[in-house]
């Protein structure tokens, strides 16, 4: 039973204590008298006190705790620790539904703090709920409510109530009171209809095609049959609906996977070498082609360790093949170490490489096994996938010839016609990088990639920042070796008799060309092959030497580069006729200076009338000619060799164009074009010339053009070099002087 005491009486009513017991004797006040020190107390019975006296009871209380309604969020939210009267705190229990918003959840436990405090504020001020409650928003829009208190009371207003008030009313006080569970004090939020609509499988069958048509294109058709459905109600169906289920026939089963769950694979129990995965990628820009010169792009292979996500073998091929395969295998087995399994795709392309008998024969040979992903399961390798952007992707982008979608379109077309009309000009593009620095280059993309820190390895702290930072597939690969870890490397004999790209060659003289280079072995002589063709297998790697088989695959011999190249003359003699021909010239241009100044002094002046006088054919000379053997630094024995008379062509034969020491290219084009102007000193200066490393470099283009040195013109250089000068086929020489 609630109860007063006399004080709390007299407070309420204003009046003395005697005035207070009189009329409660007078009323018949019910009591009960409460052993207190020092004596005895009256406890009135709250009930049987008159309402008005009963009101002014309940005001004063309420106002003499008002002080404890300005206090901090910790002395009225539940979950602050501070205790709440166990009769009410049953009823406010927080629990956390899994179904609800972030909004519900917070209006909930504003509630739920709102509903503590009522309580509290009607145990300590002995009053009613309703008193409290409207002690409690009377506080509150008089401004006199602490500031946390009043932002829960605002929280806890359902904000699609009753609008010019911020604050709940005492009726949904009293109805979240009522609740049994704090789940229910959650505002309840108005369910999306989620019927499907008679129309939907129509509009369905005209959105899911393969062709991912627009939403209006698709309502367009699907109008006509049912044009009483707006494009909104499409548009809100289609917010309905999973993006699986949406794109369910506009993407196939093979691409509709990237909408799926999928399975993230665990590398951090392998080994380095347990499993390595390759995969083919055509490099997105442009190189010059090495036999040709003409713009391609390379396809390169290559091969990474799944544990450490070091690339531990590459190779670069002029187009998709067994053989670069092979190659990038041997290059990783040969430095890195054999691998237990080799993981690959078993699409196309590259797959069919992996299936052929020679890579299959590598694998039972050297012991590893090959397994495949699924088809068209590009997922199952993104490690590869990825790697191709971070290393070959980057490195495409860093050249002008790049082709990629990310190159503007302008550009690239301007490079491509820069590059097609270079080649159209019989010359190079200085845009397009050669084959073997485009190797070079490739190689320290590789080394780059496998310094450089990889995200899915382990960190460390940086040994010179001092920071934390991911290892690089190199340490990750070294750190495994100081573990005890070591490398399975393959045998020497397994390591020479690894398969290389093999490409057909055919021997000249002892010789074989390959991607401009030419390889030389006396065994080929010996075996008399001049002629025959063979199968010449390259390590792009390592181009100092070439192994060649014959056509069946026996081993014939080991070629090297430019085993037969020797000087074309002791460097000392070909210093001094340098020196020669220098003074020669310079002797010649001092002549040529004494004449001027003599025809000066004379005033000796030449004229010529146009249209007048007869024709002399000495003063209309079309090209003067100072044989080779002037130049020639080789011929100049003594002085006189400058003096050698000049020799001039008259009109009506064919012209030869006078050639500088800076004109060996084109020289050798003219003289190609006419053999039948060859003498003993032309052929000599040919045969030199195409042994020169200036024609090695111009190879491609010369090949182009279709000059390139042959056989034929090789026995036509020795029989004039044999025969002297050759007679000219139309015109003839006088001398002059």
């Amino acid at each position: 039973m609630k109860a007063v005491t006399v004080k709390d009486l007299v407070d309420a009513l204003g009046v003395s204590k005697q005035a207070v017991l009189a009329r409660a004797q007078r009323e018949g006040w019910l009591f009960e008298e409460q052993a207190v020190r020092g004596g005895r107390q009256r406890l009135y019975s709250l009930e049987s006190i008159p309402e008005p006296v009963r009101r002014l009871v309940v005001a004063g209380r309420l106002q003499a705790v008002e002080p404890r309604l300005c206090t901090t969020a910790s002395a009225v939210t539940p979950s602050a620790g501070t205790p709440v009267p166990a009769a009410f705190s049953s009823e406010v229990t927080v629990t956390a539904p899994a179904d609800l918003t972030d909004t519900q959840r917070a209006a909930r436990d504003a509630r739920a703090a709102v509903l503590a405090a009522i309580r509290r504020l009607q145990a300590d001020a002995s009053c009613t709920q309703e008193a409290a409650m409207t002690a409690l928003l009377t506080h509150a829009r008089a401004g006199r409510l602490d500031a946390v208190i009043d932002k829960m009371l605002r929280s806890a207003r359902d904000s699609r109530g009753r609008k010019g008030d911020a604050y709940p009313s005492v009726r949904t006080l009293k109805r979240w009171l009522s609740v049994r569970t704090a789940s229910e004090l959650a505002p309840k939020l108005p369910a999306a209809d989620m019927r499907v609509p008679a129309w939907a499988a129509d509009f369905m069958a005209e959105y899911r095609k393969p062709q991912k048509p627009c939403v209006t294109d698709a309502y367009a058709l699907f109008a006509a049959r049912w044009p009483g459905v707006s494009i909104h109600q499409v548009r809100r169906f289609l917010e309905k609906v999973g993006a699986v289920e949406q794109n369910r026939g506009r993407m196939l089963p093979r691409e509709l996977k990237a909408l799926r769950p999928f399975v993230r694979r665990d590398t951090s129990k392998l080994l380095p070498g347990d499993v390595y995965t390759a995969d083919g990628h055509t490099f997105d820009a442009e190189i010059e082609h090495p036999d040709h010169g003409r713009p391609f792009r390379p396809e390169v292979t290559a091969i990474v360790d799944v544990a450490t996500r070091r690339m531990v073998g590459w190779s670069i091929g002029l187009a998709e093949s067994t053989w670069a395969v092979l190659d990038a295998q041997r290059h990783a087995f040969t430095t890195c170490g054999i691998c237990s399994i080799f993981y690959v795709d078993n699409g196309g392309g590259y797959a069919n490489a992996f299936q052929a008998d020679e890579v299959l024969g590598m694998a039972a040979r050297i012991g590893y096994e090959i397994r495949n992903s699924l088809p068209y399961n590009s997922q199952a390798r993104g490690l590869m996938e990825r790697s191709h952007q971070s290393v070959w992707v980057t490195a495409a982008r860093s050249l002008p010839t790049y082709m990629g979608s990310g190159m503007d379109r302008e550009a690239r077309q301007k490079v491509f016609r820069i590059t097609r009309a270079a080649m159209k000009a019989g010359g190079r593009s200085e845009l397009l990088m050669a084959f073997r620095d485009f190797v070079a280059f490739a190689e320290a993309q590789a080394a780059a990639y496998n310094a450089r820190p990889h995200s899915a390895l382990p960190r460390i702290v940086d040994t010179v920042t001092g920071r934390r930072r991911h290892m690089s597939p190199l340490e990750a690969w070294q750190a495994a070796r100081d573990e005890g870890w070591l490398p399975v490397m393959p045998e020497p004999e397994q390591a020479a008799d690894m398969f290389r790209p093999y490409k057909l060659a055919v021997v000249r003289r002892g010789e074989v060309q390959l991607h401009n280079h030419r390889y030389f072995s006396a065994e080929l002589d010996a075996l008399d092959l001049h002629g025959e063709k063979v199968r010449v297998g390259y390590d792009i790697h390592d181009p100092s030497s070439v192994v060649i088989r014959d056509m069946d695959g026996r081993y014939i011999c080991t070629a090297e580069l430019d085993g037969n190249k020797r000087g074309y003359f002791p460097q000392s003699v070909i210093e001094q006729a340098r020196d020669k021909r220098a003074a020669g010239r310079e002797r010649r241009l001092q002549d040529k200076l004494e004449e001027v100044r003599a025809e000066r002094d004379a005033g000796r002046v030449l004229e010529h009338s146009a249209g007048t006088g007869l024709y002399d054919p000495l003063l209309d000379i079309p090209a003067v000619r100072i044989p080779d053997a002037i130049e020639s630094p080789v011929q100049l024995e003594d002085d006189t060799a400058s003096r050698a008379p000049e020799v001039v062509q008259l009109p009506g034969t064919e012209s030869r164009p006078r050639f500088g020491p800076d004109d060996d290219a084109d020289q050798y084009r003219w003289l190609y074009r006419h053999p039948h102007a060859w003498d003993a000193l032309d052929a000599e200066w040919l045969l030199g010339f195409v042994e020169s490393s200036m024609y090695e470099a111009l190879l491609p283009r010369l090949a182009y053009q279709g000059v390139a040195w042959t056989a034929e013109m090789e026995e036509r250089a020795q029989r004039a070099l044999q025969g002297g000068a050759s007679a000219p086929e139309q015109g003839f020489e006088v001398a002059a002087g």
